[in-house]
């Protein structure tokens, strides 16, 4: 008999828990990942009706004060909401906070990046394209969407207890 830690006992405690969260949830990540590059999809689909330079960055009243390429609006936003989504699903769980992590939120934490990949690229797109998208109204109806949610989830968890 060695008294060397089989591999399958080297796993802490932690690492398992992480992977079951990831285990329970692939095909909601995958989905979500999806549904992040839906803007990609939509921009090649509208690449020859969008103009060389997009703005990107909007102030108040819907008026733009950041501009970029096409290929970076197109591209470069759904991308960078695509790798800040995954870094949220398998960064997250993994940190001491993150192994107490309540299944809820977890989903909810998977809903957001794609989210605001959609609400970006209904923005920059409709803004480009001269539809009338009231852009202020949208983030400010996905952050209510958010904010709700939080609640409900933070309030249901204390009145459980």
């Amino acid at each position: 008999m060695s008294n060397e830690p089989s591999s399958r006992d080297s796993i802490s405690r932690k690492e398992r828990a992480n992977m079951e969260l990831w285990r329970e949830n692939k095909k909601l990540i995958a989905i979500t990942s999806l549904i992040a590059l839906l803007p990609m999809v939509a921009g090649v689909l509208l690449w020859k009706e969008l103009p060389n330079t997009i703005a990107t960055h909007f102030g108040l009243g819907n008026v733009p004060n950041g501009w970029s390429g096409k290929e970076a609006a197109v591209f470069g936003i759904p991308l960078f909401c695509l790798i800040a989504h995954l870094l949220c699903a398998f960064a997250v769980p993994s940190q001491p906070r993150g192994k107490n992590m309540n299944g809820k939120a977890y989903k909810m934490l998977l809903l957001l990046c794609p989210g605001a990949s959609l609400v970006c690229g209904v923005s920059i797109y409709g803004y480009a394209l001269s539809w009338n998208v009231n852009i202020e109204m949208c983030v400010k109806v996905f952050l209510v969407c958010v904010l709700l949610f939080v609640g409900y989830s933070c309030f249901a968890s204390v009145y459980r207890k």
